[in-house]
């Protein structure tokens, strides 16, 4: 199993979830990975069905999600 690009990271919410642009719209629940290691779960998915807003909640908090702003992220095993 690969990876499928899904999007990349665009911002922080204000309850600390992520934000991405997504190239389609995936499973609610879909663990979301930053190259091979775990990023969080999409807990929403809202905007244009075209390229869809992804939340995202990450498996940790702090200073390193300001990093992830601009990262590309992926689906773990989607033909």
């Amino acid at each position: 199993m690969g990876l499928k690009f899904i999007g990349r990271i665009q911002d922080i919410s204000y309850n600390g979830f992520l934000v991405a642009r997504g190239e389609f719209a995936p499973r609610i629940g879909s663990e979301v990975y930053a190259g091979n290691k775990p990023l969080g779960k999409i807990v929403n998915i809202y905007g244009p069905v075209s390229k869809p807003y992804l939340a995202i909640k990450p498996n940790s908090k702090g200073q390193a999600l300001l990093e992830m702003v601009g990262k590309e992220i992926y689906l773990m095993g989607v033909s």
